[in-house]
């Protein structure tokens, strides 16, 4: 009894030291907030510009404060969905000048459209958290349906196996497709890709769980190298980093523990193999002839051509600088947001939700409709029409619009706030309604392999994100069940993640 009394001493002990930490880096950074814009003005930055960031980059912040003071547990979806926007749209202030490459040039940016951008994402930011909070309500949490994929261990593990074999199987026989048949061919491919992104969650609840052997655990991370290794061949990178973050995130849930070294490695691989990304996808698309024996050369020549670039790199401080600057150009949507508010409708008229037609069709899957449009239409509509690219280019290569631009070239400020308060309401209901209490291993992992395309998304357009989402939500749903523990089998199922997290 004394001893119990004493740990939990200890741990109030431990919890207001932290308390402490969060409120006294809080106030510093609102000191800093003031401070640091006079500082970089002396260094030709603007005053107004850094402010706004600092501003920005506080309230993308606050959902993690509000997280850690409220000692609430799971995956802080919403801190690191906001967390990956204050990557994107606060860190390009400080390190990149104000300029949009163009396909035959590069556009100069007034300051004055940047200050704009930056209060109208900040606005956005806004409603996109009281969106998730809106709906987390009693009155709509309530009325919401909640799933409930308790799995079967056995079941889930040859499920596990059965998909991950059947992709590799149709990725082999995918080069030998008539051209008219591909497209119908990829979609099914693309939604046991993500079948195979629930699968990893899945055993990532086994092995963490303690349910799996250590054969198990050899298992998944083979099944995760390969899948790592079929990715590169799409010269994506986000396709490459998806699976490991989903690795992450089930670790996370199940361990109990922050894999920080973990996300470490998401960032230095992005870091590292970035600038040769345009490279690589040139070299592959001059070689369309490149057959499925080639995955292993594709992927080792990306790490190749990526090693030769950084050790040129770090052995001339100039070229090092530029190496970096062609790494952050990647991720720098601010400045891509404010190039999209100065050229509409100037340049390019309003779109008036011509690029949201997808959405009247995106749940019709394209093996029963082969002719269906394609969801890219909204980013290459802007490559093609803001100048950002050519037709030719686009044939081997994909732009962005974001979504917050998007929302912009359709409506402006009101789009804005449309697209923000989708995102925040939508990523809310689907955390009740596959992450609830009794949502079981399943619906987590369902929950899992959608929430990083959340992240992954804000650089492209709302169709690609939703539309595939919502697909893969169904169809991962009607596959699981097969897999679901029977409650009246096992009445002892305690076990489960909502008993793990709130022991």
């Amino acid at each position: 009894m004394a001893r119990t009394e004493l740990a939990g001493k200890l741990s109030t002990s431990r919890w207001e030291d932290t308390h402490s930490i969060v409120r006294l880096s809080a106030a510093a950074f609102v000191c800093f907030t003031f401070i640091i814009p006079l500082i970089l003005s002396q260094y030709d930055y603007s005053a107004m510009q850094v402010f706004l960031a600092m501003i920005l980059l506080g309230l993308c912040l606050y959902p993690l404060y509000r997280y850690i003071r409220k000692r609430e547990v799971g995956v802080p979806v919403l801190p690191l969905l906001c967390i990956a926007y204050a990557a994107q749209f606060v860190i390009p202030i400080f390190t990149r000048e104000a300029i949009m490459a163009l396909a035959y040039d590069d556009a100069y940016l007034d300051s004055n459209d940047v200050i704009v951008a930056l209060a109208m994402t900040i606005i956005g930011i806004l409603v996109m958290q009281m969106a998730y909070h809106l709906m987390r309500k009693k009155r709509i949490s309530n009325a919401l349906p909640a799933v409930s994929l308790p799995l079967n261990v056995n079941r889930s593990i040859l499920y596990c196996f059965s998909i991950f074999l059947l992709l590799q199987i149709l990725r082999s026989i995918q080069t030998f497709l008539w051209e008219k048949s591909e497209l119908q061919f990829s979609a099914i491919i693309g939604l046991l890709q993500n079948q195979a992104l629930v699968a990893i969650g899945i055993l990532g609840w086994i092995v963490y769980t303690g349910r799996g052997g250590k054969w198990l655990k050899l298992i998944l991370y083979l099944m995760l190298i390969i899948t790592v290794i079929r990715n590169a061949t799409t010269t994506m990178l986000e396709s490459v980093l998806v699976p490991i973050t989903v690795l992450l995130i089930a670790k996370w849930i199940y361990s109990r523990r922050v894999p920080i070294l973990g996300f470490a490695f998401i960032g230095v691989l992005i870091v590292f193999l970035s600038p040769v990304k345009s490279d690589i996808r040139r070299s592959v698309s001059e070689n369309e002839s490149a057959t499925d024996s080639s995955v292993t050369i594709r992927s080792l020549q990306w790490i190749e051509q990526a090693t030769d670039y950084w050790v040129s790199a770090l052995t001339e401080q100039h070229n090092f600088l530029e190496s970096a600057s062609d790494t952050t150009s990647r991720t720098d949507l601010i400045h891509q947001f404010t190039y999209i508010y100065a050229s509409t409708p100037s340049r390019v008229p309003y779109q008036y939700g011509e690029s949201y037609k997808y959405f009247a069709v995106a749940l019709i899957p394209r093996a029963l409709w082969p002719g269906k449009p394609e969801a890219n239409n909204a980013n290459n509509f802007y490559a093609i029409n803001y100048g950002v690219s050519t037709e030719q280019v686009l044939e081997s290569t994909t732009f962005g619009v974001t979504l917050i631009g998007e929302g912009y070239m359709n409506f402006g400020f009101f789009g804005v706030l449309l697209v923000m308060f989708m995102q925040g309401a939508i990523l809310s209901l689907l955390e009740q309604i596959f992450a609830g209490p009794k949502a079981g291993a399943g619906g987590w992992a369902i929950f899992i392999a959608s929430f990083v395309f959340f992240l992954n998304g804000i650089g492209s357009s709302a169709e690609v994100m939703f539309g595939a989402i919502l697909q893969n939500l169904i169809f991962s749903s009607i596959l699981l069940w097969w897999v679901r523990e029977k409650m009246h089998d096992k009445r002892d199922i305690n076990l489960s993640l909502a008993s793990l997290i709130t022991k």
